[in-house]
């Protein structure tokens, strides 16, 4: 249900900043690219909810000014594509690399990136009657109207106790942080430059759907096996899209309002189903671009096979990329959130602790154990290969953690206070976990289930 209102909102803030932007383009005569760019900032922005004035105030003051960049990269792109290729692939290596930064460097980095991923599915560029200022006001605009029209929305919504503010634990950098924010930029500075090479060899028209996927593919994966699963379920979602558009195509009338009324319902239907698994997400933004070729190019089956291939393209980029610029299994990743883990766990049943201390730390547990939900659908695919090893699979740690975190909220549902022979059967639990996790003898998941069991005789 929560996903369901999510996305309600997420549409609701499309289709206002749709209908804004595209006023101010019908009043100057500039056409719609604007207003698709703010409706496509709008669904990426849709997922934010900033939660101070100042993080507010950044925002609008980055977006005009990335938004003007985002304009000139698809103007230079046409002149001197070499040059906006080096452009882009500057630009986007600082927005991963801020990830590993200290405030607020992350929240600029995630916000010079939107503007950057738009210009590759709309235009971006408008063709105003009163000439380059009123063509500047509007790309402007672009970016600044989703903003306000998404942060209003989320406001009101978190106002009303439609939504609720997710915990967020507050990032201070460490060199851990500053090393994968580093690794990571690297691996998408790769895929992109290879993206670009080849979209402009072999996809010279639609260049830009190889350099999308291999950013999706590359800047948001932990670790190997997760970019390998993203790109199955990229390209297999824009498989399923595919196919899907051409039965519409057959079956729905060529009627403006029919297409229109697809489109808004598959962002609504990829937006609500996007945290279950990306395939769906890719699947039906796949057959909203083919929807939208109705008011463009035209609807071609060539032309979606040719989407395929750029797809198939840009994933194989990102997937090399992972895979052989500082590679890192995605099972290394989840042993040290897994640590991560037990660390917050053992503060939750730290003596002397008072009840709101208590509530506290089991906030920053819960924290923990989603970020485990990062790796878990990647490590549950590859325990289904068969040449995975099955016996003592990172999948079935994350599992063992959510299930003892369901006990620790039982506890702490309570008064939260063990006894002491309790609580210290307990650390001993964790730092036998912890043993396992630095490659003891004993297995991972073995220590986990004693620890479960601990907690579970707790309770």
């Amino acid at each position: 249900m929560a996903a369901v209102i999510r996305a309600s909102i997420v549409i609701a803030g499309v289709i206002v900043s749709f209908v804004l932007e595209g006023a101010l383009c019908a009043r100057f005569d500039a056409g719609s690219g604007p207003a698709m760019t703010a409706a496509f900032l709008a669904l990426g922005l849709g997922r934010r909810t900033e939660r101070t004035l100042r993080a507010t105030l950044i925002a609008v003051a980055m977006l005009p000014l990335i938004s003007i960049v985002a304009a000139a990269f698809a103007f230079l792109v046409h002149d001197v594509p070499l040059a906006a290729a080096a452009l882009y692939v500057a630009v986007l290596f600082f927005a991963i690399w801020s990830r590993g930064l200290g405030d607020p460097w992350p929240q600029i980095g995630q916000i010079v990136a939107f503007p950057l991923l738009a210009v590759l599915v709309v235009p971006f560029a408008p063709h105003a009657s009163g000439g380059a200022p009123v063509d500047l006001a509007l790309v402007i605009a672009a970016g600044v109207i989703p903003y306000l029209v998404v942060a209003s929305l989320n406001a009101v919504s978190v106002r009303l106790h439609v939504v609720q503010l997710e915990h967020h634990l507050p990032k201070t950098p460490t060199e851990r942080s500053r090393n994968v924010s580093l690794r990571t930029a690297a691996q998408v500075a790769a895929a992109l430059g290879a993206a670009f090479a080849i979209g402009f060899l072999l996809f010279p028209e639609h260049w830009g759907w190889v350099v999308l996927t291999a950013f999706i593919v590359s800047g948001a994966t932990r670790g190997r096996e997760d970019a390998a699963y993203r790109a199955l379920a990229r390209v297999g979602g824009a498989i399923a899209g595919t196919i899907g558009a051409a039965v519409m195509q057959h079956v729905l009338p060529a009627d403006t309002r029919v297409s229109w009324i697809v489109i808004l319902l598959g962002l609504f239907a990829g937006t609500a189903l996007r945290e279950r698994n990306y395939a769906y997400w890719a699947a039906a933004f796949t057959l909203v671009l083919a929807m939208l070729q109705r008011f463009g190019e035209g609807f071609s089956l060539a032309l979606l096979g040719e989407r395929i291939e750029a797809i198939v393209a840009g994933a194989i980029c990102g997937v090399l990329a992972t895979w052989f610029v500082a590679p890192v299994p995605t099972e290394l990743i989840a042993r040290r959130l897994v640590a991560d883990t037990l660390a917050a766990l053992l503060e939750v049943f730290a003596p002397g602790e008072s009840p709101k201390t208590r509530l506290r730390e089991l906030r920053v547990l819960e924290h923990r154990v989603k970020a485990l939900d990062h790796v878990g659908p990647a490590l549950s695919f590859h325990r289904r290969l068969p040449l995975a090893n099955g016996d003592d699979h990172a999948s079935e740690w994350i599992a063992l953690l959510r299930a003892t975190l369901t006990e620790v909220r039982s506890i702490a549902a309570s008064d939260g206070t063990l006894a002491e022979e309790r609580r210290v059967a307990i650390e001993r639990a964790v730092q036998r976990s912890r043993r396992a996790l630095g490659r003891g003898s004993e297995p991972v998941g073995e220590a986990l289930r004693r620890l479960k069991a601990s907690v579970e005789v707790a309770r």
